[in-house]
């Protein structure tokens, strides 16, 4: 073909080219071969066409090559390209263009190249593949998965087969190598083994199986029967027998076990399975026996039924009767039937026996009566409306009118008929009847419209039905947030719809799933879930979560999804999409059913030590299917060992290093146990936690601090006049250990309260004798009473204990050595003072009376001295000793009754020397015939016999002295005249009256004799030293310039504020260290209470010997009293201070390096020189020549304030070189800022876990100073707390309160309520005179852990260990026994009162304090574990008052005024009746009777006023105003009965109900009787047995609304009360007292909307309604007992009864417009939920009730063309008033909260309102009235910026004055300035609105005499003048505005606009007050007043700033 084709092609060139040449015409000039072509590019969008560079000209050469590169825009690439040239186009594919580029070849022609770009799709990702591999652990079964490997996203199925008697036990899913298992629910394994999963990773899924001990054996039956069955469970191959009993009239239907059939062998009575290899179930089904039926023919008829009917059926015989003829009668077994003979001749009969049927036919007659009664469901019998008679076929026939009774008639031809009405709103099921012989009587019943429809027709067939031909919807008429919603969907596609905030959710049920779609999308869609045979749906709406149901035979199925635009109330109801009917429907709100059907109790139970906090769960209870969150955080030195959750173990989904806390998920359940197990940790551990403390004494409370270390003088033990001993293991074996001390105290059988304790921080009592008491007193002792100052010591000679005091004796006579004198009288009141001594084999008693025998052995009777001593005699009589010394002076000192001398003596103190030998030390006391009190000694022979020959006169008071000196005394000893005693000068020694309470100590070859000076009721009372070099001196006292006090207040008392009395002491060695314990005032201030002395508590401070220069020798120096941390002594926490083996340095300019560790911080003003100090900021670095274990560092504050920092930063270098730093910083308490002085001992701490440290460096900036008035800082010592005994030590850190019982480690006694073990305990709350209390308690292993909490707005701490001016709890416990031990705890300390009790408080927000208490069961009295214990928390409320001081009633006198104190507590609570207490178990508080059904309203509606509860009877007291509510009642139709006795009159108590915003109340008669209330939607009823007591109808109530009972100053009592709650309100309605039933006008309604009256009882009286249209709906049409009357919002029906219709039809809105947003509280912001906007129109009437949601939200959809007024109404706020304009509101609504009352709270001061001058009563209007200038503070009106209007009418009476000058002067203000003060918590400023201007006080405290403090300006122009005699009754409205510390003052005109008046900037003023202030009316005036103020508006910050913007630019 090739050679073919080249041949052709020759043939025709050859003769082309002879043509050519024979042709004679002439040829043009041949055109030149072209050696170059153009190159043409076509623009391209997206991208560029590139030429090579050849052909960057556009030329190519002939032949040559054409390179092109597109060139795509970003997001694009090449889609194609083509050019064109010689040979024509060419096409270039996307595919061929990958490298972006082509080449176009042997160019011969020009070239046109063009391209297109195409968007870059996006690259798709890789897609990820994961294997599935499983295994089976252990054997017994087999799992599979298919397939093995897929693509993410994909499912997995796996298949499990248990072996035969084996059963699946877990499926533990894993990756491919086994970490981070997990384990399957196996509730999602199906029944066929099967289950899906959709990997995320390679995974490896084990099967394990465990061997069937038994198999479950079960037996379910329908009614007809019972099957029992043999054995609830068989063991493999084991057999069971079922046996099968048919009830009467029943047979076996079907029985088949595990789906096999055994019906015949069922028949016999039993069936019997073999060899069982799987769980049984047996399944029967009885069915009734068949009768048969018979029929008798009868004439003029035919008469058929069935041969047979089951029992109980209804079988259908049909009458048919001959032309001519009716049906007359049906007789059934001879029995006539009794019902209405139907139409259509079906007659049902209902079989239970066999029948004989027989029917009677008649001639028919020509016309027939028909006549009755229409009643509406639930209601009356109305007139007017319009019945409609048809007949078969449709045709009407008839139309009525009900008359006043609503009975009807009509004679109509015998035939078949249909009767129906013809009405607006009411709606009654078609009714066939018919007419043959006799007249017929139907009673008619006609249903109000429940719902509000649209396309639905409602009828009533025991419940409401719906139908619809198309799409429909009806909806509840009212909002909900907990909403429920049944059915039965009997046809069509039909569901439940929700609206809310323009969205719709609906919910529709099929046979194969339940789908939701909001707005047609699609949200949620489940196969568990889907619609049964039955028909029957619920759906539940529970806040934001939407709960499913669908019920299938045996129960519901459910599934639960979250809808979050549906979480407040919304509309809910039901809709279809065609053709459909519903029956039996509901839509209703029954807050406990929603509980019950979707909220489970949660319990959290943990052992070893951590911390569990759960979220999700509120007060124990959580929603089915929300997600539970599990903190779990081990305490250091634990680990977690299992927290499982009904019994599965869970795995932690995340962890957080730094503080080692898991988190755990697990979704709620119907059951929710969950369970932590802690463990100790074993092995060494690296972590570090940190916990940085403080004092914790702020006015907050709850601070708790680690007691394993630390001490704090919180003197909780009460007493006086300590005497300490420390025992060591050496000495004593048994009682080794232990500090024991005894105080002042007791009387009667024992004496001198007995304490021990490890560390002389925690104290319990100990003491043997009676009561805990150390001394045991016979009748037969020599001592009566004042029972002073004992002394413990041990003799170390013989081991025992002795115990020196001092007491006053029996009245002697002339057969006793103790003196007759009478002490009644005043003058010889101390006369009978001795010195008494006890022993007793342990330190801690029982003591008894020494006798020579105790002491000396048996048959013993004197001691050394000769003298006899027994229990009838004082061991140490100085009066019968010295007598004839004490005559020699003055016969007065000689008793008459006795011959023996009067000399006192008290404040005994025993002292042994380092050499053995034994001094006593004793105070001579004031009597009868001297002063005193002067301080003697003598040595001992022996511990009972004194050396009289060395009786020394050693100290006495400066003012006793006169002519004599005051120390250092000689005389001759054993000479008790002092006179005779002579001294020298004593310079800076400051004694008062006053010398006792001597201690003796030795040291370094000196004797140091300590006292007390002044007298225990002073202040400086304190621990003063002298020295001397012998036990019995002579003693120097040391001067207060020097070494004086050593305890107590120095020479600067001022800043001593903290602790005061600190003396009468005990020095205690421990280990190497001293202590002085001592007693101290409870108020540091003042311990005096209207002249009455407080009492004094125990405190304890360290004391050292320092080297003084002044005296050149050793004298002892003390760190006290403190009340701020301090060490445990080293001996109790096994850490001591290790600073000073570290070596120091310091960088910057700095001195004084040596007094950071010399064992003392500066506490005396001698001694606030030896400090360290820096010029600037300082790092001080401790670095130790080896690793130091060390728990804490304590960085003590500068004695000077100008020197103190407040906070430190603290870095240590760890023992692998790894550093960790901290901030701690001081308490506020130990400084007074105000003041400018610090309190010392106090200290920066940080404490933390036991760990080694290299080196400690301490950062002190001067950014950090208290003071920044210049740069120099100072440190008063650095303590460093390091282990150095291991056997005492505790390296985890204990935090609770120190004192009292000990709690276990789970639990802080913090007052916070943290702990688990809290979760779902039930609360006793009590509420009286406004302040609610509740109370719970954990019965745990170890004692009774007690919660209380307090809401009260007045909560105030005003002084330390003052109870009385302290808002406080007293916990008080039942003790087994029938006893009580009681604690007080305030915000600062508790008190014991004798009970070792643990306890703090703390305020856990504003107006709220919480206590927490602990106490052992051993200190309860119980041996075992109770089930129930009795304890009862009354609160202490504070108030300010003006009433005069009165400590009899409770008032006091503080530093912020007079307060009076009211424990608050029921008046049924026996304070000393443990059994009128609340009971606790288990599961918290025990309600029962009353108690368990009354309390508190489901929305928080606390019992308030005088409540009691007895058995089954509440009880309200006739002293105050009570309510008191049904606790489970909240539902929308309820009733609620009770028998009821009210005895205070009329209308003075009755019902009342909450819809948690507001409440109604609906009053009772005066007497006796049983009423019941009825709740139908917004119709709120009252019936007695006859009538209807009170009855209102109000849309606000027409929710769910908790029911109670109220009465105002009447007594009621209360009983049987009974509550149901219904599904509809017609329900409600028919559950009305039948003789009271239909006595109220019936309210019809079609749309949707709903009626307003206060006041349905309408006994021929007027009724008027106000229509409420719901969103987007108007009044359409109304009629009055059938007849049309103007559609309006109010009706009124001139004459109403109860059998008065009045029907509205509401309908849609013509002119939408939609207004929404979020309603804010002003002025401090938040959303306003619950908040009621009442909106009506002002040319319509129209009116709307909106409600807020749960975040403010609201929407209403209005007209769009009307002007609105809108009311706004909030829980805590005055009614606010705005407009609506063009559907937007004319200025932003703010819920205002009441603008006066409560105050507020800035940089610790209070702000509130002086209500002694302000008038409240209005405040719910907004209306305010001030009489005086008294503080006048908005609630929370805190702010740096605000905005704030207001109108202000001066009332003042000033009728009785002619003129201006008489008003001048008299006490009415005449001339006032009216404004805004503003506080910033120190300096408060005013700016008001005076005469025509404006006048402002830049500072108010520095008053009107300062120069430039005052300006006051009149403005031209102005409308107003507050000048009063121009002001009465003109109303003026005024804006104040500041910005920046600016102030802007404005007016309102005329023209409503604001006018400004002031500009402080522009005018040069500067105001006091900076910052955030707190905000309220101000005057300027000191006369009274009248003003009155309204429409108060307060913003401040993010709220004010865009009114500010507006309305200063």
């Amino acid at each position: 073909m090739k050679k073919l084709f080249s041949v052709i092609i020759a043939i025709a060139l050859t003769c082309a080219l002879a043509a050519c040449a024979g042709s004679s015409k002439p040829q043009p000039e041949p055109t030149p071969a072209r050696t170059s072509f153009e190159i043409k590019i076509n623009p391209a969008e997206h991208g560029k066409i590139m030429l090579d560079e050849a052909s960057a000209d556009f030329i190519v050469e002939k032949g040559g090559n054409i390179t092109v590169t597109l060139v795509p825009d970003e997001g694009y690439e090449p889609g194609g390209a083509e050019y064109t040239d010689a040979m024509g186009k060419h096409v270039i594919k996307k595919e061929k263009l990958t490298s972006g580029a082509f080449e176009i070849k042997n160019v011969t022609a020009d070239v046109t190249i063009s391209a297109t770009f195409t968007e870059k799709a996006e690259a798709p990702e890789p897609e990820t593949y994961y294997s599935v591999k499983t295994a089976v652990e252990g054997g017994g079964g087999t799992l599979t998965a298919a397939p093995e490997s897929v693509k993410s996203g994909e499912k997995v199925t796996f298949t499990v087969a248990a072996y035969r008697d084996y059963r699946l036990d877990f499926v533990r899913i894993a990756k491919s190598d086994g970490s981070d298992p997990k384990f399957l629910d196996l509730s999602q394994v199906s029944k066929d083994g099967t289950f899906t999963l959709v990997p995320e990773f390679d995974m490896l899924v084990t099967a394990g199986f465990e061997a069937v001990e038994a198999y479950s054996v079960t037996a379910s039956y329908g009614e007809g029967g019972t099957v029992t069955a043999s054995a609830a469970e068989v063991e493999p191959f084991g057999e069971v027998t079922f046996n099968i009993t048919a009830d009467e009239f029943y047979t076996v239907g079907r029985f088949t076990v595990n789906g096999i059939d055994y019906t015949a062998a069922a028949k016999t009575g039993s069936v019997t399975v073999y060899d069982i290899h799987e769980e049984i179930e047996a399944v029967c089904e009885f069915v009734p026996v068949d009768h048969t039926i018979t029929v008798i023919a009868t004439a003029h008829g035919t008469t058929t039924a069935p041969e047979t009917a089951p029992h109980g059926s209804v079988a259908y015989v049909l009458c048919v009767p001959d032309d001519g003829y009716v049906l007359f009668s049906v007789t059934v077994n001879d029995e006539p039937y009794t019902g209405e003979l139907p139409a259509d001749g079906r007659v049902p009969v209902t079989i239970n026996f066999d029948a004989t049927v027989k029917a009677e036919y008649r001639e028919k007659k020509e016309a027939v009566g028909v006549a009755g009664t229409l009643s509406v469901v639930g209601g009356g019998k109305p007139s007017g409306v319009t019945l409609i008679i048809s007949s078969a076929d449709g045709a009407e026939k008839a139309r009525l009118t009900t008359d006043e009774n609503g009975g009807f008639s009509a004679t109509l031809p015998s035939g078949s008929y249909k009767i129906n009405i013809d009405a607006l709103a009411l709606r009654m099921s078609e009714r066939a009847f018919l007419l043959s012989y006799d007249d017929v009587t139907l009673d008619l019943t006609a249903v109000a419209l429940s719902l509000a429809t649209d396309g639905f027709t409602e009828g009533y067939d025991g419940g409401a039905t719906l139908e619809s031909n198309g799409a429909a919807t009806a909806f509840s008429r009212h909002k909900s947030e907990k909403a429920v919603c049944e059915a039965v969907i009997q046809s069509g596609e039909a569901g439940v719809i929700m609206k809310s905030g323009g969205k719709t959710l609906k919910i529709a049920f099929t046979s194969g799933a339940v789908t939701a779609a909001l707005d047609g999308k699609v949200v949620f869609t489940t196969d568990k879930v889907k619609l049964g045979g039955t028909g029957r749906i619920r759906v539940v709406k529970y806040g934001s979560t939407v709960y499913v149901y669908a019920y299938r035979g045996s129960g519901y199925d459910s599934a639960a999804f979250t809808a979050g635009d549906f979480k407040g109330a919304c509309e809910y109801g039901f809709y279809s999409e065609g053709a459909a009917r519903l029956t039996e429907v509901s839509a209703r709100e029954d807050a406990a059913e929603a509980d019950s059907l979707v909220v489970k109790s949660v319990k959290v139970t943990r052992t070893g030590s951590g911390g569990v906090a759960l979220g999700g769960a509120d007060n124990g209870r959580a929603r089915l299917g929300d997600v539970l969150t599990l903190v779990v955080t081990p305490d250091y030195g634990y680990e977690i060992d299992e927290v499982t959750a009904c019994g599965n173990a869970l795995t932690p989904i995340s962890t957080t290093e730094t503080t080692a806390a898991y988190r755990f998920e697990v979704a709620s359940d119907d059951t929710n146990v969950i369970a932590v197990h802690f463990v100790p940790k074993s092995g060494e551990s690296d972590e570090f936690p940190v916990v940085t403390v403080s004092d914790g004494t702020q006015p907050s409370g709850g601070i708790t601090y680690d007691t394993t270390l630390f001490y704090r003088n919180d003197l909780e033990i009460d007493g006086a006049d300590p005497g300490v001993i420390y025992v060591s293991e050496e000495e004593d074996a048994v009682y080794g250990g232990w500090f024991y001390m005894a105080v002042t105290g007791g009387g009667g059988n024992s004496a001198f309260p007995l304490y021990r304790s490890r560390d002389l921080s925690r104290w319990e009592r100990a003491g043997k004798a009676s009561d805990g008491n150390a001394l045991a007193i016979t009748s037969s002792a020599w001592s009566m009473n004042n029972y002073w100052a004992p002394e413990l010591i041990r003799d170390p000679k013989t081991g025992k204990y002795f115990i020196f005091f001092s007491a006053g004796s029996k009245q002697g006579n002339s057969g006793t050595e103790y003196v007759g004198a009478d002490t009644s009288n005043d003058e010889n009141k101390w006369d009978r003072l001795y010195i008494g001594i006890g022993i007793s084999d342990s330190p801690m008693g029982p003591y008894s009376m020494v006798t020579a025998e105790k002491y000396y052995g048996s048959g013993k009777t004197a001691n050394l001295n000769g003298e006899t001593i027994n229990e009838s005699t004082p061991p140490i009589n100085f009066g019968k000793h010295f007598k004839s010394q004490l005559a020699a002076m003055t016969s007065k000192y000689i008793d008459s009754a006795t011959g023996y001398g009067i000399w006192p003596a008290i404040d005994v103190s025993p002292f042994i020397t380092s050499s053995g030998d034994m001094y006593l030390y004793f105070s001579q006391h004031v009597s009868s015939i001297t002063d005193g009190n002067r301080i003697w000694g003598m040595k001992m022979k022996d511990m009972i016999t004194p050396d009289f020959s060395t009786l020394t006169l050693l100290l006495m008071p400066s003012e006793q002295a006169k002519n004599k000196q005051v120390h250092q005394f000689t005389g001759t000893k054993g000479d008790i005249n002092y006179n005779n005693w002579t001294g020298t000068s004593a310079s800076g020694a400051n004694d008062g009256g006053i010398c006792e309470g001597a201690f003796a100590i030795e040291h370094d070859g000196k004797y140091y004799l300590t006292y007390s000076p002044f007298g225990y009721g002073d202040r400086r009372y304190s621990v003063m030293q002298t020295v001397g070099d012998t036990p019995l001196g002579p003693f120097r006292k040391l001067s207060r310039d020097y070494a004086n006090p050593v305890i107590g207040i120095g020479t600067e008392q001022p800043m001593y504020d903290f602790m005061s009395g600190t003396g009468h002491h005990s020095f205690v060695k421990a280990g190497g260290e001293l202590f002085a314990v001592y007693h101290a005032f409870y108020n540091p201030v003042d311990n005096y209470v209207n002249g009455a002395f407080a009492g004094r508590a125990i405190a304890v401070d360290r004391v050292r010997f320092t080297h003084s220069d002044y005296y050149n020798c050793d004298v002892l120096a003390g760190t006290g009293g403190t009340f701020s941390l301090q060490p445990l002594p080293a001996v109790a926490s096994g850490f001591s201070n290790v600073a000073a083996e570290a070596t120091i340095t310091a960088s910057g300019t700095v001195s004084g390096a040596e007094y950071l560790t010399d064992g003392a911080f500066p506490y005396q003003p001698f001694e606030k020189s030896r400090e360290f100090t820096a010029g600037g900021d300082t790092t001080i670095t401790l670095e130790f020549p080896s690793l130091k274990e060390i728990r804490a560092v304590m960085v003590y504050n500068s004695y000077t304030y100008s020197k103190a920092v407040k906070k430190a930063t603290i870095r240590l270098t760890l023992a692998s070189g790894k550093t960790v730093s901290m901030e701690a910083e001081t308490d506020e308490q130990n400084y007074n800022a105000a003041k400018s002085y610090m309190r010392p001992g106090g200290a920066i701490i940080a404490d933390f876990a036991t760990t080694k440290v290299k080196k400690i460096e301490i950062t002190l900036k001067t950014s950090a100073k208290l003071d920044q008035s210049d740069d120099t800082i100072a440190v008063g010592e650095i303590v460093v707390l390091g282990k150095t005994d291991a056997g005492k030590a505790a390296d985890l850190p204990l935090y609770d309160v120190a004192c009292g019982s000990r709690p276990s480690g789970a639990f802080a006694i913090d007052g916070k309520f943290d702990e688990p073990e809290y979760v779902g305990k039930k609360f006793y709350a009590y509420n009286v005179s406004g302040v609610k209390v509740e109370t719970t308690a954990v019965i745990a292993s170890d004692g009774l852990y007690v919660a209380a909490r307090a809401y009260d707005p007045d909560v105030m701490w005003n002084e330390k260990n003052f109870f009385q001016v302290n808002s406080h709890f007293e916990i008080h416990f039942g003790v087994y026994g029938g006893s009580t031990r009681t604690v007080y705890v305030d915000l600062q300390n508790h008190s014991l009162f004798g009970a070792p009790v643990t306890a703090s408080a703390r305020l856990e927000a504003k107006g709220v304090m919480t206590a927490e208490a602990f106490a052992s069961w051993e200190t309860l009295g119980y041996k075992t574990v109770p089930a129930n214990v009795n304890v009862f928390a009354a609160y202490y409320r504070l108030q300010l008052t003006s009433e005069a001081q009165d400590t009899a009633r409770n008032i006091y006198q503080t530093y912020i005024g007079r307060v009076k104190g009211t424990l608050i507590k029921p008046t049924t609570v026996n304070l000393a009746s443990p059994s009128s207490y609340g009971s606790y178990n288990v599961d918290g508080y025990r309600a029962v009777g009353a108690a368990a059904v009354f309390g508190e309203g489901r929305y928080g509606e606390a019992a308030t006023g005088n409540v009691t509860y007895s058995g089954s009877t509440v009880t309200m007291k006739s002293d105050d105003e009570s309510e008191v509510w049904y606790r489970a009642a909240c539902a929308d139709n309820l009733t609620l009965s009770m028998t009821i006795n009210a005895s205070g009159g009329a209308n003075k108590s009755g019902f009342v109900l909450s819809n948690g915003t507001e409440k109604k109340y609906l009053p009772l008669p005066s007497g006796s009787g049983t009423y019941t209330l009825v709740k139908s939607g917004s119709t709120l009823a009252v019936y007695s047995a006859s009538s209807v007591v009170a009855a209102v109808r109000d849309p606000s109530f027409g929710g769910a609304c908790s029911v109670g009972l109220w009465s105002n100053y009447s007594a009621v009592t209360a009983t049987n009360a009974k509550y149901v709650s219904y599904s509809d309100g017609n329900a409600a309605l028919k559950a009305a007292p039948a003789a009271a039933s239909g006595a109220l006008p019936i309210i019809a309604i079609k749309g949707n909307g709903d009626v307003y009256s206060d006041d349905l009882t309408a006994n021929g009286g007027e009724l008027k309604l106000t229509a409420y249209p719901a969103s987007g709906y108007t009044v359409g049409a109304a009629r009055v007992n059938g007849k049309a009357v103007k559609a309006a919002s109010e009706i009124t029906v001139p004459v109403a009864s109860a059998n008065t219709l009045v029907e509205i039809e509401f309908t849609v809105v013509s002119d939408p417009v939609t207004v929404s947003g979020k309603l804010s509280y002003a002025p401090s912001g938040g959303y306003a939920a619950n908040a009621t906007m009442k909106i009506v129109g002002e040319s319509t009437g129209a009116t709307y009730l909106v409600r807020t949601g749960i975040d403010g939200e609201y929407s209403a959809v209005l007209s769009k063309t009307e002007s609105y007024q809108v009311t706004i109404s909030a829980l805590g706020c005055q009614k606010s008033r705005y407009g609506i304009e063009n559907g937007e509101f004319t200025s932003a609504p703010y819920a205002t909260r009441y603008a006066l009352g409560g105050g507020a709270t800035l940089n610790g001061a209070s702000y509130d309102v002086d209500r002694t001058a302000w008038d409240l009563s209005g405040k719910d209007d907004g209306v305010y009235v001030a009489k005086k200038y008294k503080n006048g503070f908005f609630t929370d009106g805190v702010g740096e910026k605000a905005i704030i209007k207001f109108k202000v009418t001066n009332k003042s009476d000033i009728s009785a004055f002619a003129s201006v000058e008489e008003l001048k002067a008299s006490s009415i203000e005449y001339d006032p300035a009216i404004g805004i003060q503003f506080a910033d918590g120190k300096v408060t400023s005013f700016a008001g609105f005076w005469s025509t201007g404006y006048r402002v006080l830049l500072n108010e405290g520095k008053g009107w005499g300062e120069a430039g403090n005052v300006i006051s300006s009149r403005v031209q122009g102005t409308n107003y003048d507050n000048y009063t005699w121009n002001a009465i009754n003109r109303t003026y409205s005024y804006m104040f505005i500041r910005d920046n510390d600016n102030v802007y003052l404005f007016y309102e005109n005329a023209d409503g606009e604001y006018v400004k008046i002031y500009d402080s900037a522009a005018a040069g003023h500067t105001f006091a007050a900076k910052g955030r202030c707190a905000y309220g009316i101000g005057f300027t005036s000191a006369k009274t007043f009248e003003m009155e103020f309204k429409d108060i508006l307060v913003l401040t910050d993010e709220l004010a700033e865009p009114q500010i913007a507006a309305y200063l630019n």
